[in-house]
């Protein structure tokens, strides 16, 4: 039942891996929170020797700049916060250290100051940089008025978050494209019956009410196409002010307006690639929009049996414009054969390098089966499906646990052994 949080220091011999270790805390409803380094690095200074594309992956730009340089703003350290040192020897904050000791915490007399006073420091780089001032709010003696900057505003005070909690939204079975390979190809209409249309605040409402049980959780959007949702950039906004989110999308939508309105910080995208509907300069021009506004977003290519001699191709077009490339197995029948069971021994060389993880190849190349396994389906994960009906995984489509629109809804108190015969997604990783 313990909050906690998973921090990363941004020092420049792990700038290549951050977004691979964001993507791995995400897949199991887990934010990595990257801290900027402060200090040199083969004689360059941090943080101002980030160069443009490691600020966008670290997270900070020019009013990040501004925020941590508050020397000379008046400041509550040493009057709402202070720094104790192992001998007791209190100090306003960790930049002035003991050059500016308050006192003894030992010391039965020890008082914090009585008012706010100017920063002596150069950079606040630590969490007593989100103390800033309220520019157009001052008190009568004309000393700005401090408060804690809030990283969501209007939001009440969660509950302790009992556990890393994520779940899968398909917010409507609707797509403007007809890939063969589709789970959905031949469904899309029947499906199509079960969508809910709400506004925003609506949809709001019933993910607060998930937030007021379990806290912050990880939504991962799809379909469907999410973007040809109504009012689905909306959406978004207001639930990102919530919870984190993922969307998977196949690029269609307004890209333009959604990085105007969207917070890179709460929300990041998978890309998938459909070369039978999609234009890959078209993607490449997006993707590259959403990288300079600062989202990450990768680009998933299937391995659909037709379109595996292209593999190396478009491997090569997407990285040249420096956009990750990943492949997923294909699940399904094609010229009457059963996948990924008749993949040859060439074709699963070839894929084996994109999947990673060993668990990946075992559940989603291998098709072994994970039943009777422990498994956290329906404890720290499930599935919102597009009537609202709840499932513990995309393989139990039909066993409802329950329903986002109902008021006593809860997931498991346990996790339990899984109930299917295959795993093909990456609901694996709910596997103990």
């Amino acid at each position: 039942s313990f909050n906690g949080c998973i921090n990363l220091v941004a020092y420049p011999p792990f700038l290549k891996d951050i977004e691979r270790y964001k993507e791995k805390f995400a897949s199991v409803g887990e934010t990595l929170k990257i801290i900027p380094f402060f200090g040199e690095y083969k004689g360059i200074s941090y943080p101002k020797g980030y160069t443009q594309d490691e600020q966008r992956s670290v997270g900070i730009h020019d009013e990040w700049f501004k925020k941590v340089n508050r020397k000379g703003f008046t400041c509550p350290a040493g009057q709402k916060t202070a720094l104790i040192f192992p001998d007791g020897k209190v100090a306003r904050c960790g930049q002035i250290g003991e050059d500016n000791i308050l006192g003894n915490f030992l010391d039965p007399n020890f008082k914090l100051l009585e008012d706010s006073l100017p920063c002596q420091a150069e950079f606040c780089p630590c969490d007593e940089g989100d103390i800033i001032p309220e520019d157009n709010n001052k008190d009568g003696t004309g000393i700005e008025i401090m408060r804690k900057k809030p990283e969501i505003e209007s939001v009440p005070q969660a509950p302790s978050i009992k556990r890393g909690i994520y779940f899968t939204w398909d917010i409507h079975y609707k797509c403007n494209f007809r890939c063969p390979y589709c789970w959905f190809y031949e469904k899309w209409i029947p499906e199509g019956n079960r969508n809910v249309h709400l506004s925003p605040q609506e949809w709001v409402k019933h993910w607060m009410r998930i937030y007021d049980k379990y806290g912050q959780i990880h939504i991962e959007i799809t379909g469907g196409e999410p973007f040809i949702y109504p009012n689905f950039i909306e959406i978004v906004k207001q639930l990102s002010k919530i919870h984190t989110i993922k969307i998977t999308t196949n690029m269609s939508g307004d890209i333009a307006t959604f990085v105007k309105e969207i917070d890179p910080n709460r929300v990041h995208l998978d890309l998938n690639f459909h070369p039978l509907f999609a234009d890959v300069d078209d993607l490449i021009k997006k993707a590259i929009l959403l990288k300079k506004a600062g989202f990450k977003a990768g680009v998933c290519y299937l391995a659909y049996p037709p379109q595996m001699k292209q593999i190396g191709g478009f491997k090569r077009i997407f990285e040249d414009s420096g956009i990750n490339f990943a492949l997923a197995a294909f699940w399904g029948e094609y010229a009457g054969k059963r996948y990924p069971e008749s993949y040859t021994q060439q074709e699963i060389d070839l894929i084996r390098p994109f999947l990673g993880d060993i668990d990946r190849i075992t559940y989603h190349l291998k098709s072994e089966s994970p039943k009777g396994k422990l498994c956290n389906a329906g404890y720290k994960y499930a599935i919102v499906q597009a009537d609202g009906n709840i499932v513990r995984c995309g393989q139990l489509a039909d066993n409802f646990i329950g329903s986002i629109f109902k008021e006593d809804f809860q997931l498991f108190n346990e996790p339990l052994p899984c109930e299917a015969e295959v795993c093909p997604c990456n609901e694996y990783v709910n596997l103990i």
